[in-house]
């Protein structure tokens, strides 16, 4: 049977569903693949695609992508630039990360922090699925808290957009203890939690999103991706339990963007503001890992602030 190309995006609800239809055509004309698992993973895949895309244009969640006129890093730059502390943003196209983002009334599924060594510009992160990125500890693929290469994770990335938010400081000084803080914190919290597993208790996401209704003791067997950032930021002294939040399982990715206004804190012995940079989005589409490769190269002779 001959294959029909059609048209695999739209943007409004009435192509949405009409592509949607077009699309059940185009595979039941299709020959079948060589796995029938193939196919329906594809399929549905495809399927929560579109499905999504009639959500955004209800209304019913937020569109997870970049404004038009938004200049994009790129993955370069971003090895450049990303210090200690400094927070990775995701927006990802799984039925997870999409479930996540509806959940939150959120753009952004996913977060991890960067931790930069005198070796290596890393990552440090709670994943549920495997994604082929290698742990630089473990030395193989894992689940759970993971330490990665962030120049690995801007090459296999395939959802839709991240984004890069900078810690900031009134002046360099006062940002160096601060990076020194976040150092010793999130080193801490490798030495004492790496490979832990991915947080399995649905009941604690709804206690974060929540947090005014109910609450969940915070246990640390387990973490999910924002629990990992709140303890590091707490540990290090810039994050308090305000607004109604007292545990580091009570924030969501939403709680790291820009839209929500998080309000960080000094730690002892600083009066100056401490702070969250601009949404900094990153092109990933173009990332060649020998480029990136020599990049890391290059910031490991000339690892300074940039």
């Amino acid at each position: 049977m001959q294959t029909v190309p059609v048209l695999l995006y739209s943007s409004d609800l009435n192509n949405s569903f009409t592509t949607c239809y077009t699309y059940l055509l185009f595979i039941s004309s299709s020959p079948p693949p060589p796995s029938w698992q193939e196919y329906s993973e594809t399929m549905w895949n495809e399927l929560c695609r579109y499905f999504w895309s009639a959500c955004h244009c209800c209304g019913l969640m937020p569109a997870s992508a970049m404004p038009a006129s938004q200049l994009a890093l790129s993955c370069t730059d971003v090895l450049l630039a990303a210090q200690t502390g400094d927070l990775v943003l995701f927006s990802g196209s799984s039925l997870l990360s999409k479930l996540i983002e509806l959940a939150c009334d959120s753009s952004w599924s996913h977060v991890g922090i960067v931790y930069r060594t005198a070796d290596d510009v890393l990552l440090l992160e709670a994943v549920k699925n495997y994604d082929g990125v290698v742990d630089v500890l473990a030395r193989q693929e894992c689940t759970g808290v993971r330490v990665v290469r962030l120049a690995d994770v801007l090459y296999s990335f395939h959802g839709n957009y991240m984004a890069l938010r900078k810690v900031q400081c009134e002046t360099v000084a006062e940002l160096q203890v601060v990076r020194a803080s976040l150092q010793r914190a999130i080193a801490g919290f490798i030495q004492s939690y790496h490979l832990r597993p991915y947080e399995p208790r649905w009941y604690d996401f709804i206690a974060a999103q929540y947090h005014m209704l109910m609450r969940v003791r915070q246990r640390m067997d387990a973490f999910f991706c924002t629990e990992v950032v709140a303890v590091c930021y707490m540990d290090a002294g810039i994050l308090g339990g305000g607004a109604g939040r007292s545990a580091p399982n009570q924030y969501l990715p939403f709680d790291f963007c820009e839209s929500s206004n998080l309000e960080l804190q000094a730690p002892p012995g600083l009066v100056g503001r401490v702070r969250l940079g601009g949404t900094l989005f990153v092109e990933t589409r173009h990332a060649l890992p020998d480029a990136l490769d020599a990049v890391h190269d290059f910031i490991v002779t000339n690892n300074t602030e940039p």
